[in-house]
């Protein structure tokens, strides 16, 4: 039972601190210095700086020792008053992908214009049917095969629900129907037409397997080959429906191996687990896997509920990424004491473990009143442990360094002092540099950012109190001899072994005594220089040529339909992969103007040499459908320069919606009040193939200057996919903010901590070699450059800061010689900074063994944060500073001991 001491008045610690100060003999000799100068303002202000912090920290240690079960009730009240914020707690759900590409972007604003005046979200499923070895479908049993796949769709149904209660219908003359792109839009025949069963609609696959029954195979390869048009006439883009076309006209010649099925399905893209649309799809893929294995072809399933899957799949990998957290724990609790009754440290392994958690909680408490929970978050819990272990590995080993003093509340507080300015440059470093990385444009990875840099700042609070508070009780268990978590039970005859019959300490002998003095021979010195610096030339080489790459098929679990889907894709349908769909909207204009019908006229001309669209050098040909077009060709308008009369322009116009085409596009026009027009859509698609993804963005302006030429007023192309060509254009500026801004932090940070420029500039060393060598190493080993690794770049600089400061801090806080304070302080800061390498290590070291994408990525990313973190904290920065390293703090042993 431990008992609160009394209260403790500012007398009591200016009587420890004078007591401890008149200890020290005055008359201890100076040790060694590099010189003798007196200290100019830089000098000064470091040995101020240094003074202060340590004087706050020993005053913190010296109050917590005196009341550490008070400290741990306030920081509970703490946590539960910062926990209350969990009421306002959200997750991204419902914000879709937008949480992944710019803010603020003018296709972002493009959208949205258009989606409040059309609301026509749609979802689609592909199938992808293959020959078997390769064989040709372009034949009557290849398209009827095809048919029976549509047949699935239309007979799955979910709940009561049925594929014509969800379907995208469409209307052309009188006739009704589910919307589907596919090569049997060639072989729709309105003689042939065959009703669903619900007597309205009109089933398409009845429809076309009456007609293609009719028909041999050299007329189905004529349909598809010959000039192929639409039963709505509109010219049929066979190359997006038709896999790997070769030959000529010599129908002998006309062969594919496969055909391409989009199924449309009403409902936005967002509907998600549970949603009609969602289990509708998920039973249709089902149904269509299960009819594969009866035809003599083989259908590959690419449903839209299956690529909201692949998000969530990317979690699997959570369970065995806290198993690894879970390992580090086991590993934690082993080390931080030395294992026998009395001196192991479980419990206080474990409070340094619950500290750690309630910073989660209180992180997720104070964030969610300003932000929601992203896909990203599912890392901030290996952040943490892997800052907080840190900072408790460091305050433990200075508070072992005290084992001469007597009086625990003064042990706790020299403790602190020593570990105090050591921790707060580390976290105040990673919390500013992820908060500034807080500016970047991309919601998920600035709301991460501010996430962290919160979550750090509470872990280093906690760690700095609570952890202290649970040391300083534990402390008074070893003081009684009483055993590691049966305190009640007191140990007769303690040993200095632990249970493998090792005495302790046993790491930081090694560093002392063979680490460090092998590593700071000239022999050694000049190798750990030249193989830095080779492989940074390596890793420059390697950084330059760095690309940015990311494959949407990485995404999904190897194996699954989808997967198989993208795999075929790439096979057969390569060449199409980069081409997307296109709107053009035009707003709110005097559609009637005949100065304007001119312009309209220009911009939908089909003819290269006078569209302004079908001149640009992006657009995919014959894919552009517009309404204006159909318009002028029904009211007989050949000439660019023909217009309707102003008077009579709406009188057409309704007298043309009608038609059989009219009713085709009437879901393309928006009409007010008035019944005058005041938006419309026209559509189009482009070919980025030529364009790396970083210069996607060309293609967009490109599209949107040829629009612009037409002067067609409030005209502008818009499409979802334009907001990846915006985030990919910016991805390298962003990478590069991010890792700029954390590095001046960086630096800036330690100089305000440390007030040595030179110092600041070496500690930097390891962060800049690290990320350098990172990249370089990303383009040797193939590793995607994309939104994930930036976010592990952004980790590096804050998890391999750690070990360069902790190193500085210790090499400037010790006496003596550049050499005798280089072994000081990889003496006294190693054993802490390799346990928490380990530690990290392990926690993601299980990663290994993960299956989705961005796990394998973590995995990848985190081996090198790790590898170049220490070896560039535990074995350059010592080089460094053993060669180049300012003076230290303290001149004499007894001014270190004040």
């Amino acid at each position: 039972m431990v008992v609160e001491p009394e209260e403790v008045s500012a007398s009591d610690i200016k009587k420890v601190t004078s007591a401890s100060l008149s200890s020290e003999d005055d008359n201890t000799p100076k040790r060694s210095v590099e010189k003798n100068a007196s200290p100019d303002f830089l000098a000064r202000l470091s040995k101020k700086l240094d003074n202060t912090s340590r004087t706050l920290f020993f005053r913190l240690g010296y109050w917590i020792g005196k009341r550490p079960l008070r400290t741990i009730a306030l920081s509970f009240i703490g946590v539960a008053i910062a926990s209350l914020g969990l009421f306002n707690y959200e997750n991204n759900d419902g914000r879709g992908q937008r949480i992944w590409v710019p803010e603020g972007t003018s296709s972002g604003e493009n959208l949205d214009t258009r989606d409040e005046y059309f609301d026509d979200s749609f979802r689609i499923s592909q199938v992808i049917l293959v020959g078997k070895d390769d064989a040709d479908v372009a034949t009557q049993e290849g398209v009827l095969e095809l048919i029976s796949i549509l047949e699935v769709f239309e007979e799955t149904s979910w709940e009561g629900y049925g594929y014509y209660d969800l379907c995208n219908t469409a209307a052309y003359g009188d006739i009704t129907y589910c919307v589907v792109n596919s090569v049997l839009n060639v072989f729709f025949d309105e003689e042939y037409v065959v009703y669903a069963d619900d007597g309205t609609n009109v089933s398409f696959s009845r429809t076309t397997r009456a007609k293609v029954s009719t028909l041999t195979d050299e007329e189905i390869k004529t349909a598809i080959f010959d000039s192929a048009i639409t039963w709505t006439n509109d010219p049929f883009t066979t190359d997006l429906f038709v896999g790997e076309l070769s030959g000529s006209n010599g129908l002998n010649e006309r062969y594919t191996p496969a055909f391409r099925m989009n199924v449309l399905i009403n409902g936005s893209p967002s509907d998600s687990t549970g949603s009609k649309e969602y289990e509708f799809e998920k039973v249709a893929e089902k149904n269509v896997l299960d009819l594969s294995d009866q035809l003599s072809s083989t259908a590959y399933v690419n449903i839209f509920a299956a690529q909201q899957d692949s998000g969530a799949d990317q979690a699997d990998d959570v369970p065995l990424l806290l198993f690894g957290i879970m390992l580090a724990i086991i590993y934690v609790c082993m080390t931080m004491g030395h294992l026998n009754s009395v001196d192991s440290r479980v419990g206080l392994a474990i409070a340094a473990v619950v500290g750690i958690l309630l910073a989660y909680v209180a992180m997720i408490g104070v964030c969610s009143l300003i932000s929601w929970y992203g896909p990203v978050h599912q890392l901030l819990p290996l952040l943490l442990v892997a800052i907080g272990i840190d900072d408790a590995y460091v305050i433990v080993t200075a508070f072992d360094e005290t084992s001469d003093i007597s009086d625990t509340p003064e042990r706790v507080g020299r403790a602190l002092s020593r570990a105090g300015a050591a921790i707060t440059v580390t976290s105040c470093t990673n919390s500013f540099a992820f908060l500034m990385g807080g500016t970047t444009q991309i919601p998920a990875m600035r709301w991460f950012a501010i996430w962290a840099g919160v979550g750090i700042f509470l872990d280093f609070l906690l760690q700095a109190t609570f952890f202290v508070a649970c040391l300083t009780i534990d402390s008074r268990r070893q003081k009684h001899d009483r055993r590691d978590l049966f305190c009640c039970s007191v140990v007769k005859n303690r040993s200095t072994k632990n249970i493998f019959g090792f005495e302790n300490f046993g790491l930081k002998r090694f560093f002392k005594n063979t680490f460090a003095p092998i590593l700071l021979k000239k022999v050694t010195a000049f190798f750990v220089i030249g193989l830095t610096f080779a492989l940074f030339g390596i890793s420059i080489s390697g950084t330059v040529s760095l690309e940015l790459t990311f494959q949407d098929d990485a995404l999904f679990k190897e194996g699954s339909p989808i997967a198989e889907y993208w795999d075929v894709q790439e096979v057969y349908f390569a060449e199409t992969s980069n081409i997307f769909p296109v709107e053009v909207f035009t707003g709110q204009l005097d559609y009637a103007n005949e100065n304007n019908q001119r312009k309209m006229s220009i911009l939908f001309e089909s003819d290269p040499e006078i569209g302004a669209i079908s001149s640009d050098p992006f657009y995919k040909q014959n894919t552009l459908n517009s309404w204006y077009s159909l318009f002028r060709e029904w009211g007989n308008l050949t000439d660019p320069t023909d217009v309707f009369p102003y008077d009579s322009y709406y009188e057409e116009l309704s007298k043309f919606l009608l038609t059989e085409v009219g009713i085709s596009i009437k879901d393309s026009l928006a009409f007010g009040e008035d019944q005058k027009l005041v938006a419309t859509l026209s559509y189009l698609a482009i070919d980025t193939s030529s364009e790396d993804l970083d210069m996607r963005i060309d293609v967009k302006n490109s599209i949107e200057e040829s629009i612009d030429s037409a002067g067609v007023p409030n005209s502008f192309p818009v499409s979802r996919f334009f907001l990846w060509f915006e985030r990919d254009a910016i991805l390298y500026q962003e990478a590069l903010q991010i890792l700029l801004i954390a590095l001046a932090v960086v630096f800036v940070v330690t100089f305000l901590m440390i007030g040595n420029v030179r110092a600041s500039a070496i500690t930097l060393l390891g962060p800049c070699f690290s990320v350098i060598d990172m990249l370089g190493l990303m383009y040797y080993f193939s590793i995607d450059f994309n939104t994930v690794t930036i976010i592990c770049l952004a980790l590096s600089v804050g998890l391999t800061i750690d070990f360069s400061s902790h190193i500085t801090i210790g090499f400037m806080s010790s006496v003596g010689s550049r050499y005798e304070r280089v072994c000081g302080g990889l003496t006294h800061l190693g054993p802490p900074l390799t346990h928490a390498g380990i530690t990290t290590f392990i926690a993601t070291g299980i990663l290994v063994f993960s299956t989705t994408y961005v796990f394998k990525l973590f995995f990848k990313m985190f081996m090198m944060i790790i590898a170049f973190g220490m070896f560039h904290g535990l074995v350059l920065v010592p080089v460094i500073l053993w060669k180049f390293g300012p003076d230290g703090f303290f001149e004499r042993d007894g001014d270190f001991k004040e």
